[in-house]
C-alpha cells in the first residue's frame, strides 16, 4: 500500500472505533504519531472493569431490608413538659366602709356612733314632727359632723409623722397607786408610753416622749411646750383612772372641750366662766374628737375593757395644746379586773395597741368603720421614698382611692373658683350665679343684648317690635323738649328701661 494512504488509515479507524463505543483503540505504529485528542481514550482503556459480584453485593447493602436489619441509634427522649403552675386563688374581696351608725335619747347627753359611746354637750332633742331625736346645733357642730365626715387623707405627705407622747405624772408626782400600793400610775404610763413609741417607730413614725424615766417630773406647761417646740403633729397623753369605789372600770378619751360647751364632769350644773372662752387648745376641735374617738374605738376593741365614752375636759395638756390632742385613762388601777391587766405584758401591749391603732386610723386617713385595724410594722406613717412604687411602705388599702378622689375633687373646686374670679374680674357675671345663686359654673353669660328684651316668644326683629321702639323713642323726644328739665324717670327713653326685663 502506498506510503500516504498507510498515514490515513490509522486515524480513520480510531475514529471508527470512538463512535462505535469500543474501549479498546489500535496501538499506532512506530514511524506514526499518537494523536493529542486520544489521550482521555487511552486512560479509559487502561482501567479494569468493574466487578459485577461486588457492584450486586454493594446494591444489597443499601436495600431497605438491610438498613431496617442494620442497628440504628436511639434517638434521645424528648424531655417532660413542665406542669402547669396551679391557678393562684381569687383574693378575698376587701371590706367596704360601711356607714356611720348614731343613736340618740332625748334629754341625754349620751350618744353611740358606731357603737361608741360619745358625751355630748347638750341633751338631745326630740322632733316630735318627724319622729326623731337628733343632737343640740352645737353638739352637731363640734362633735358629731366631724365624726360622721371622718378622715379619708393622710394627716401628712412628704415626711415622717411626729407624734408626742406624754405619759402622765413622774418623779415626786406618783399619781393614782393600787390599793396594796404595789403599783403605781406614773410607772404603768411609761411603761405602755414606751410600747407605743416602738410600735410607731416600727412604721416610720417620728415618737418623742415629754420623759424617759420616772426620776424626771417636767411640769404640765413644760410638756406642752416641748411638743411645740419640736412640732408634733399629734399629742397624746397617758394616764390611768382611780375612783373611790372599787366597781368602776373601763377606758374613757378626752378631749378638749369646744367654745360655749361645758365639760363632761360639769353637765347639769351652771355655766363656769370658761365656757365661753377660747383657748390654743379649740383650733383643732375637729382633728381633736376624731383622735379621740379613733383611740377610744381601737382601745375598747384591743383592750377588752368596758367603754366608758368620749368625754369633754379642759385639761392644761389639752387647753394649751396647738394640734389635735387627747388624753387616754387607759383603765382604773382601782379596780381588781383591771389591775390584774395592767400586771401583765400582754395586758400592756393590748392597751398600747389599741393606742397605736387609733392613731394609725386617724393619720392615715382610715377613720370610717368596717375598716380592719392596722399592723404594726406595714409602715405608712414614715416618709415616703422618691418615686413611691414597690419600695414605697404598705399602706392601708382605702388611702390610695379616697386620696385620688379627695384630690380631683379639690381639683375640680379650685377650677371652679378660678374661672369665677377671673369672670369677675373680666366684668363678666354667671349666669347661674344669677339666677340660682350658684358658685360651681364656668359658663359665663353672653354679653349684655339689649335687643333681647321683649316678651317671651315674641320675635325681637318683628314688625310689632320695631314699631313699639319708634313709638318709644319718639315720644322720649317729645318729653325733653328745650324747657323742660328731664330729670325723673320718665326722662329715660322706653326701651332702656324695658332693657332690664329677661330676654326671650
Amino acid at each position: 500500500m502506498p506510503g500516504k494512504f498507510r498515514k490515513l488509515r490509522a486515524p480513520v479507524a480510531a475514529l471508527v472505533l470512538l463512535a462505535s463505543g469500543c474501549a479498546s483503540v489500535p496501538t499506532p505504529q512506530a514511524d506514526e504519531p499518537t494523536p493529542v485528542a486520544d489521550a482521555p481514550a487511552a486512560e479509559e482503556a487502561k482501567t479494569p472493569p468493574a466487578d459485577p459480584k461486588a457492584a450486586t453485593a454493594d446494591r444489597a447493602a443499601d436495600s431497605p431490608a438491610k438498613q431496617a436489619a442494620a442497628p440504628q441509634e436511639k434517638p434521645e427522649p424528648a424531655p417532660a413538659p413542665k406542669p402547669a403552675p396551679a391557678p393562684k386563688p381569687a383574693p378575698k374581696p376587701k371590706p367596704a366602709p360601711k356607714p356611720w351608725k348614731t343613736e340618740f335619747t332625748a334629754g341625754s347627753h349620751l350618744a353611740k356612733v358606731d357603737g361608741v359611746q360619745v358625751y355630748l354637750g347638750l341633751p338631745a332633742v326630740s322632733k316630735w314632727r318627724q319622729k326623731t331625736v337628733v343632737a343640740a346645733p352645737l353638739d352637731q357642730k363640734h362633735t358629731i359632723a366631724p365624726l360622721l365626715k371622718g378622715r379619708d387623707r393622710p394627716l401628712v405627705r412628704g415626711r415622717a409623722l411626729r407624734v408626742c407622747i406624754d405619759p402622765g405624772h413622774g418623779g415626786e408626782d406618783s399619781g393614782a397607786t393600787s390599793r396594796d400600793g404595789a403599783l403605781a400610775e406614773k410607772t404603768v404610763a411609761l411603761d405602755i408610753a414606751k410600747r407605743l413609741r416602738k410600735m410607731l417607730l416600727a412604721d416610720g413614725a417620728e415618737v418623742m416622749l415629754t420623759r424617759e424615766s420616772d426620776a424626771a417630773y417636767p411640769t404640765l406647761d413644760a410638756r406642752v411646750a416641748k411638743a411645740k417646740k419640736w412640732k408634733a403633729d399629734l399629742f397624746v397623753s397617758i394616764h390611768l383612772n382611780a375612783n373611790a369605789g372599787h366597781a368602776p372600770r373601763g377606758v374613757e378619751t378626752y378631749v378638749f372641750t369646744a367654745p360655749g360647751m361645758e365639760s363632761t364632769s360639769y353637765q347639769g350644773s351652771k355655766p363656769s366662766p370658761e365656757s365661753s372662752a377660747t383657748f390654743p387648745g379649740n383650733s383643732h376641735d375637729a382633728g381633736s374628737v376624731q383622735l379621740g374617738f379613733c383611740i377610744q374605738r381601737r382601745l375598747v376593741a384591743a383592750s377588752g375593757m368596758p367603754d366608758r365614752g368620749l368625754r369633754r375636759a379642759r385639761f392644761v395638756v389639752l387647753r394649751d395644746a396647738g394640734m389635735p390632742a387627747a388624753l387616754v385613762e387607759c383603765g382604773f388601777i382601782t379596780n381588781a379586773k383591771d389591775l390584774a391587766a395592767m400586771k401583765t405584758a400582754a395586758g400592756l401591749s393590748a392597751v398600747a395597741r389599741g393606742v397605736y391603732e387609733g392613731i394609725c386610723d386617724f393619720a392615715l386617713g382610715t377613720m370610717a368603720p368596717g375598716l380592719p385595724a392596722h399592723v404594726s410594722g406595714e409602715g405608712g406613717l414614715g416618709k415616703e421614698p422618691a418615686g413611691g412604687g414597690a419600695a414605697a411602705p404598705a399602706v392601708f388599702f382605702a388611702v390610695a382611692a379616697r386620696d385620688a378622689r379627695a384630690l380631683a375633687l379639690f381639683d375640680d373646686e379650685r377650677r371652679a373658683v378660678e374661672h369665677r374670679r377671673s369672670a369677675e374680674r373680666d366684668g363678666n357675671v354667671f349666669e347661674d350665679e344669677k339666677r340660682h345663686g350658684a358658685r360651681d359654673s364656668i359658663r359665663p353669660a353672653p354679653p349684655f343684648q339689649p335687643w333681647r328684651t321683649g316678651k317671651p316668644g315674641q320675635c325681637p326683629t318683628s314688625r310689632t317690635w320695631t314699631a313699639r321702639r319708634r313709638r318709644s323713642a319718639q315720644s322720649a323726644a317729645s318729653r325733653q323738649s328745650p324747657g323742660s328739665s328731664g330729670i325723673g324717670p320718665r326722662s329715660q327713653p322706653a326701651f332702656r328701661r324695658r332693657a332690664r326685663r329677661p330676654g326671650c
